[in-house]
Order: C-alpha cells, then structure tokens, then sequence
C-alpha cells in the first residue's frame, strides 16, 4: 500500500520517465569536468571539497500528512548523497553571496501579511484570491529557470564571464535531477531536484522574475491592490470595480 500511494502520487504521474540503469557514475563523472571547467565559480581549492565521495542515486521516500483528511502521503527525495549534493550546496551559498534577488514580494510569515492588510484601506469592492503553486518544484521548466538564472545575474551586474560559467554548473546541476525507488531508477522531465540545497534559490529566480514581468506593473497602475507570496502561498487584493483590475494580465495568468 505504501508503495502504491507513492508511485501513483499526482507530483509524479505524467512528468517522471523510468531509466534503465543507475546513471550516477555517468553523473559524477560530469560533476568531475563541471567542476574542472569553471574556475571562476569553483576554484581550485574548493575542487576536491565539492566532490561527493561515493556518491548514490538520491532516495524517494515518503512522509504521511497527518495533519490533513485522508492523511495523504508527501513524497521527499533524500539527496544528501547524490553526486550535485556538495557543488549545488556551494552553487548556492555563492548565489546567495551575489544578493542578485529583490524579493519585492516575499513574507517572512502570516504577521507580516496580517500588518500589511492592516494598513491597507479596504473598501466593500475589494476581493481576497489566495493561490497554492501545485507540486511547485515539479512544475519548474528547466530552460524557464535557467534563463530566469540568467536574467538575474545580468540585472546585478556579474560579469559576463562568470554568468557563462555559473549558467554551465546550474545546467549540470539541474540536468541531474533523478531518483531511485523500489529499486528502479527515475528521472523527471522537468522541473527541479526534491531535497537539493539549490532548488529553493532556482525556484526564486523563476518566480520572482515572473512577478517582475506580471505582478510590478500591476501593482504599479493599481490594477492590483495588494500581492504577497511565501514560497508557493499567494494571496492578491484588487478591486472587482476597477476596469484595469478585472483586465490585469496578471491576475489572467494566475487564473
């Protein structure tokens, strides 16, 4: 029964293929040459630190949800030793160093929201929409992130070099997003790496650049009232009687 409810989870069904053979010598022997390759990310010092010592295939479990109906159970890939782990740990302390993010409209958490909503003049008219991104990390279209990567580093201002050679490492990186499971091996089409220490960066560099190109100028001409996100929890207020609200290309993407 626990195997069945895992293999069968929605997060997995459509976007997961089977592979014949464990591909992780094949997989380190690429984090070997991404390692080599680019040192202006990885210099030579870090080379032999970034290397996983006997590496393995990362390992799908499962958590039971027993704080909700039915208890559903919540997949999660242990990729502590996977060939990535160490470079991808690296990849984002250095990403973090950059502070090419603005996190515009990030919550640290349900205060600041409620302060937020607070100061904010609610009229009769207004409507609250709230949003759950569904099996996020998933979902993520590998090149979309890449060039969201991208787009980041140029707007702060890394030099051109250094963009070419963290877009190759972040390439090799999110590439290698596979697990093992009753004993067999998978590998998704999309998306990026459950329980890698980089996921979560990659994941903000596609989601806030969607909401530069969407949610900044809505809330610039008021179409939209008020947007907030943490993590994949979205909550929007706009006004049902204004025009630019109920034309917003934003909210028409979020629908």
């Amino acid at each position: 029964m626990y195997i069945k409810s895992v293999s069968c989870d929605p997060v997995f069904i459509g976007v997961v293929r089977c592979v014949m053979n464990d591909p992780t010598t094949t997989f380190q022997k690429q984090v070997q040459n991404t390692i080599n390759n680019n040192p202006l990310i990885i210099d030579k010092m870090a080379r032999k630190l970034l290397t996983q010592m006997q590496p393995k295939a990362p390992l799908l479990n499962a958590l039971i949800k027993t704080h909700k109906p039915n208890m559903p159970i919540r997949p999660f890939v242990n990729n502590t030793q996977a060939p990535t782990h160490r470079l991808a740990r690296h990849i984002n302390k250095m990403l973090c160093n950059w502070q090419i993010l603005p996190n515009t409209f990030n919550t640290k958490n349900s205060i600041q929201i409620a302060q937020d909503l607070k100061n904010l003049e609610i009229k009769p008219s207004h409507r609250v929409i709230t949003l759950d991104i569904k099996y996020l990390y998933t979902n993520l279209p590998t090149q979309g992130v890449l060039e969201a990567a991208i787009y980041w580093m140029e707007l702060g201002g890394i030099n051109r070099e250094k963009i070419t050679q963290m877009t190759a490492v972040l390439n090799t990186i999110m590439q290698q997003n596979y697990f093992t499971y009753n004993n067999a091996y998978y590998k998704p089409q999309k998306g990026v790496a459950m329980g890698s220490p980089l996921s979560g960066t990659l994941t903000e560099l596609y989601l806030q650049r969607l909401e530069r190109l969407y949610i900044k100028h809505s809330i610039e001409t008021r179409a939209i009232k008020y947007y907030s996100r943490y993590v994949d929890d979205i909550i929007i207020v706009f006004d049902t009687h204004d025009n630019k609200a109920n034309n917003s290309t934003a909210i028409q993407q979020l629908k």
